[in-house]
């Protein structure tokens, strides 16, 4: 069995801490698999709170990142678990929440461009290796793409991606 940490990183405006207790700590909560690490880190910049979560995650092999406003399904969890090979980026399939409440009719696999390089086909949720995370240098500070960032590093250390279709990521829309 893999040890698997979830981190959920705020920062600034005291409505991400709600939107995070309210959306993302839930899901967290709802997990049949629970995690055997969970940080939810309040610091200066995004990139700085997720860092950090990783850093204090020790015992754990495979980090899980988690948006404020997202969630995981029940199975997300145990399903990572199964899924976990070191050097392998675990892609979940990723249902859309709209502001209406509605959601899409089906979960799906972000489209994999020919290349990590080409566009970004991995969620925040995404299941990365700790190891790998911090010999990369873990999320950098970005007012975009931060996380595209930190997958292109990790493909570059060969790092390659694996899909797992019973990890449902459920990504809340902005208008």
């Amino acid at each position: 069995m893999t040890t698997v940490g979830v981190v959920i990183g705020v920062f600034g405006d005291p409505h991400w801490m709600d939107l995070a207790l309210r959306h993302a700590m839930k899901s967290v909560e709802r997990q049949k698999r629970p995690p055997d690490g969970f940080r939810l880190v309040n610091a200066g910049t995004l990139a700085e709170a997720r860092n950090r979560g990783a850093e204090q995650l020790k015992g754990c092999e495979l980090l899980v990142f988690l948006d404020a406003d997202d969630e995981l399904d029940p199975g997300y969890l145990a399903a990572m678990d199964a899924a976990f090979e070191p050097g392998r980026l675990l892609q979940p399939r990723t249902l859309a929440v709209y502001p209406s409440g509605r959601e899409d009719e089906e979960a799906v696999f972000i489209e994999a461009a020919s290349s990590i390089l080409d566009a970004n086909h991995l969620v925040i949720g995404t299941g990365v290796e700790r190891e790998l995370f911090l010999r990369v240098g873990g999320f950098y500070e970005r007012p975009i793409f931060e996380d595209w960032c930190c997958w292109i590093r990790c493909a570059l250390a060969g790092a390659t991606t694996k899909q797992v279709a019973d990890a449902i990521y459920r990504v809340h829309v902005a208008p």
